[in-house]
């Protein structure tokens, strides 16, 4: 009997599923069908959901691979007794090799703790890496006039010479790529940080507005850094699960406090507010110790 249930159930869960992602239309598509390597390339992402629900586009804290966002334009929200449409243009770069990149974002639809994903296709571009422009008909002018003709290029030296700035450039990758890699990484890391420090002061306001979507949205938004921080995937990580990883008291009565506004509906904002401080100062020690690991991996494998 109770195996009878379990398939019952799971085949409800499915159909619930299947019915959420009829309701969202999410379409994401490039702007340009080619692009060269760096170029800024618009992207756009639209979504129609029903105006009920609460559903947010991705921001600077996910990862775009194989694109680096440059900068998001983000448009309002226009709703009618059915339905809210929003949309937003993402402009990007590349610096990956590969001739054909594809893309494929998300935007998150929040219910209660956790968020469910709607991706929009994928969607391709060419990387144009040389584009030769010939024009259709060449201007030859008469003259019977001697003409000084150059000499004919050093092919030689020239092949030598680029062979020689070959063997140098994989030398100091060789010797410093590795320390270019985490300078990356750093970099990405601090463009992330100072994202989520911009985030947690609207937070406020946030809460204020809505405690229980406010909640929500900061849980998120502090998830995102944590994942980039400790390399895991914290969205679909629950309170114990996270507790695991940091065994820390204050943390819990934080995270706990979040629980009780979504699960136990919860409106006053006072205690949601007084964690804030606790969970920027608690990210910055984890942000900054991953700085300092890094810096030191990187002077180590110099």
């Amino acid at each position: 009997m109770l195996k009878y249930s379990l398939i019952i159930l799971l085949i409800s869960l499915s159909s619930f599923g299947y019915g959420q992602s009829q309701d969202i239309e999410v379409k994401g598509y490039f702007d340009t069908e080619q692009a060269m390597l760096g170029e800024k390339i618009p992207y756009t992402l639209t979504a129609k959901y029903p105006r009920t629900w609460q559903v947010l586009f991705p921001d600077s804290l996910y990862d775009f691979s194989p694109f680096e966002l440059l900068e998001k334009r983000s448009f309002p929200t226009r709703s009618d007794e059915k339905y809210s449409r929003d949309s937003a243009i993402y402009y990007l770069a590349t610096y990956e090799l590969d001739s054909i990149q594809s893309l494929s974002l998300p935007v998150f639809q929040l219910v209660k703790a956790d968020s469910i994903y709607h991706f929009a296709g994928d969607d391709q571009i060419s990387l144009v890496t040389q584009i030769s422009v010939l024009p259709d008909s060449l201007n030859l002018k008469e003259s019977a006039y001697y003409q000084n003709v150059k000499k004919e290029f050093n092919y030689p030296y020239f092949i030598a010479g680029l062979i020689a700035l070959l063997v140098i450039v994989i030398t100091l990758l060789l010797i410093f790529g590795k320390g270019l890699k985490t300078r990356y990484k750093i970099w990405r890391l601090q463009k992330a940080y100072k994202n989520f420090e911009k985030q947690m002061q609207e937070a406020p306001i946030w809460i204020e507005q809505s405690p229980e979507s406010g909640t929500l949205r900061l849980l998120q938004t502090w998830k995102m850094l944590m994942k980039r921080v400790n390399d895991q995937d914290y969205e679909q990580k629950t309170t114990k699960e996270i507790l695991q990883i940091h065994d820390n008291q204050t943390l819990a009565r934080c995270l706990q406090t979040y629980d009780r506004c979504i699960y136990g509906g919860i409106t006053d904002p006072t205690p949601l507010l007084e964690s804030l401080d606790f969970l920027a100062d608690f990210s910055q020690d984890l942000y900054l110790h991953k700085i300092k690991a890094l810096r030191d991996g990187g002077r180590k494998s110099v």
